[in-house]
């Protein structure tokens, strides 16, 4: 009896080299790729490969595993290129059986609804296991791998928001690229109203999940392991549409989407090219290069997310529309919906007055309510700086920082759950424990029956990890120097005035040749509140002196009694400092002109460049914590330091009335290091403002000195 043998051979990628355009760093204009030979006889040299002699027609080839052909075995070579075939079909279901060895697609379906495709195993196809086009069509509990693309769904009606109710749940895809990377995702969707839940997905060239259209709800899945051949590349993935929104990704696992190859960074979540209005919430990421990317887009949140060990940041946020570049794609498809009628305008009224607006603006994101352990990476949100801080822009609010592993039950087995001073945190913040690694992914076994049994639902070991490790807790940092102009964070040793009032000291009054020598300033108390408030009291400085006359080299000095804050007013800029260590020799502190500054980058009536000198002299001066430095531009009388040390500044704390107004912040610095990280320390802002008592009309700033930079909450 002769023995038939059905052999199906993967056409293997042989990586043989990556060619690369501009080098061979990171970044996007050094993208390259790899390159393949194939049907070369000299590379027959492993199990599972072939080569065709196109001119004798001779097929040479090394069977799979350690199978040995005969003359009477028999080879199948499929020549189907989409095995089944459904158009204008309706009220099937296929179930329980396995269909492989497609040259193109296992299933492609248009214009069908109410068909299921339940317990399968599609393998070893040449494009999507499942590509379908239609309404109420629903992929559950199969096995699809070893193909160039997962599941493919379209369907609903985006001109009436119609949804497709199409439903994706409960499968496993993995290996979905297998020769081909973009484009050939696990899941790909677009329309409205897609539902894409408890799947695992994994093993694959470039995306898991790509999607356009609007109203997709994208949850409980678990997605590892992908971009594993591409660099530019999210996990999940969209890209230039401003109005495919109501976009939800919530409660799902995405880690270990990280970069192999030369090129831009890759990301648990990518929002491309000023793409807009989706729900980020609830996911746990991981050991992601990025976790989340927000490219210019508009209208996103982010919410109540745990972000771990990003290798390289845990979001990055930029502004990239306002070259106008991608203007092209995003207009055409603006008018293409009718976002201006009732229907959308009820659904998305952010979109209905997008032409009021700066388009290019990446307005209205919002990120707040997230854990972020970063380890040794300090750069938390990759491009928050600048104009990024604008609030209109990307409003970032209660982020918590944890600076320690021990914050987590046990991160080796993807518990996130908060422990010890993050979970103090979530609690007052309402911030809910993440869901198990349980309870996402399929919920019942995948595959034909023939394959698991007759199980009903998936076997879980549900167990309950405990981290009883103590909590870390550091011990304060030592306070760095103070700036010698006084702040309010010491004693004022410069002028001996009583803690009461605002004081102030003028050299010589031009115009009231009384008003010399130190007094207190009755007036600014009795109309300018100089007396109870101490910016009040140093703007007076500055006021005083063009009362008297705006007289050159005689500057007027002003004096808030309760802190010893102090600044001067006057013509000018000046430079306050301990000493140039690194050009000179400490000293005991003086107050000079910065003849450099007014001369080279007439800084002596620009208000910027006098204060910038703060941050570059005490760069030049070695950049020392025991040396600050403080610019003052006199015309004003604004101040700027650069130094060591997170500095908060707090008018007035109802709630706990012993807290300093000007303090260095001793306690962030130790639990997260607000003294060398800028964004902790904008961070202990919003911390402080809420510790004493939430109070919108007493604002807090946070300083960070080492790059002379500040943030006001709220």
């Amino acid at each position: 009896m002769p023995i038939l043998m059905k052999c199906s051979f993967d056409f293997p990628l042989h990586v043989l080299g990556h060619y690369t355009v501009n080098g061979s760093g990171p970044g996007f204009p050094n993208q390259g790729g790899y390159f393949r030979f194939f049907n070369i006889l000299e590379e027959l040299d492993e199990q599972g490969e072939y080569y065709l002699d196109r001119t004798t027609g001779n097929l040479y080839i090394w069977p799979p595993g350690r199978q040995h052909l005969s003359d009477s075995d028999v080879i199948y070579a499929s020549l189907l290129d989409d095995c089944v075939v459904l158009r204008n079909a309706s009220n099937i279901v296929f179930k329980d059986f396995t269909l492989e060895a497609c040259r193109r697609c296992g299933f492609v379906a248009d214009l069908i609804h109410d068909v299921t495709f339940e317990s399968l195993e599609v393998r070893n196809t040449g494009a999507y296991a499942i590509d379908v086009n239609g309404r109420d069509v629903t992929v559950t509990k199969c096995d699809i791998h070893d193909t160039d693309g997962g599941v493919r769904i379209v369907g609903g009606i985006r001109s009436t928001l119609e949804s497709s109710g199409h439903v994706v749940d409960d499968n496993k895809i993995w290996k979905f690229s297998r020769e081909g990377a973009v484009g050939n995702n696990a899941v790909e969707m677009a329309g409205v109203g897609n539902l894409v839940r408890h799947n695992d997905m994994f093993e694959g060239q470039y995306d898991a999940i790509h999607w356009g259209g609007n109203d997709h709800v994208i949850e409980y899945n678990h997605i590892h392991h992908t971009c594993m051949n591409s660099s530019d590349c999210g996990a999940l993935m969209c890209g230039r549409d401003w109005t495919a929104r109501g976009v939800v990704i919530r409660y799902n696992y995405i880690h270990h989407t990280l970069r192999h190859v030369p090129g831009a960074d890759n990301r648990g979540i990518m929002l491309d090219d000023q793409y807009s209005s989706v729900i980020i919430e609830y996911n746990v990421f991981s050991d992601n290069m990025v976790h989340v990317n927000i490219g210019g887009g508009r209208d996103n949140i982010v919410r109540y997310n745990i972000f771990y060990n990003a290798t390289a940041y845990a979001m990055q946020i930029d502004s990239r529309g306002t070259s106008h570049v991608f203007d092209k794609d995003l207009l055409p498809r603006l008018k293409a919906v009718p976002y201006k009628n009732q229907l959308w305008q009820s659904k998305y009224p952010e979109l209905a007055i997008i032409d009021s607006m700066h388009k290019e603006f990446p307005e209205g994101n919002q990120i707040h309510h997230n854990v972020i352990y970063q380890g040794t990476n300090k750069d938390v949100i990759h491009g928050y700086s600048g104009s990024l801080t604008n609030i209109s822009w990307f409003n970032v609010s209660s982020i918590w920082i944890a600076t320690d592993k021990s914050d987590f039950v046990d991160p080796s087995k993807l518990d996130f759950s908060v422990r010890c001073s993050a979970a103090d945190w979530a609690n007052a913040e309402n911030f809910p424990q993440p869901l198990s690694l349980n309870e996402i992914g399929p919920r019942f076994p995948t595959g034909p029956a023939y394959k698991h049994g007759p199980q009903t639902t998936k076997p879980t070991s549900v167990s309950v990890h405990q981290n009883n490790a103590p909590c870390t807790t550091r011990a304060p940092r030592p306070e760095p120097q103070h700036s010698y102009l006084p702040d309010g964070s010491y004693p004022n040793t410069l002028y001996n005035v009583s803690n009461q009032g605002c004081w102030l000291v003028i050299d010589n009054c031009h115009n009231y040749p009384n008003m010399t020598g130190k007094m207190r300033d009755t007036y600014g108390e009795a109309h300018e509140m100089a007396g109870t408030d101490e910016s009040h009291c140093l703007a007076r400085a500055a006021k005083q002196w063009k009362t008297c006359g705006s007289t050159a080299n005689h500057p007027v000095t002003a004096i808030y009694g309760p802190t010893g804050a102090m600044t001067v007013g006057g013509d000018g800029c000046f430079l306050v400092d301990y000493g140039c260590p690194a050009h000179g020799s400490p000293n005991s502190g003086h107050i000079y002109r910065d003849t450099y500054a007014e001369q080279q980058l007439n800084a002596s009536t620009n208000e910027e460049a006098c204060l910038s000198r703060a941050y570059n002299q005490w760069q030049y001066c070695g950049g020392s914590d025991k040396y600050p430095i403080t610019s003052i531009f006199r015309p004003t009388g604004r101040t700027r330091t650069a130094g060591g040390g997170c500095w908060i500044h707090v008018p007035h704390c109802p709630a706990h009335t012993e807290l300093k107004t000007m303090f260095f912040d001793a306690s962030g610095a130790a639990r997260f290091h607000s003294d060398t990280w800028m964004f902790a320390c904008f961070s202990q802002a919003e911390y402080y403002w809420k510790y004493c008592g939430s109070h919108r009309e007493y604002p807090v700033t946070a300083y960070y000195r080492p790059s002379a930079m500040s943030t006001t909450f709220p």
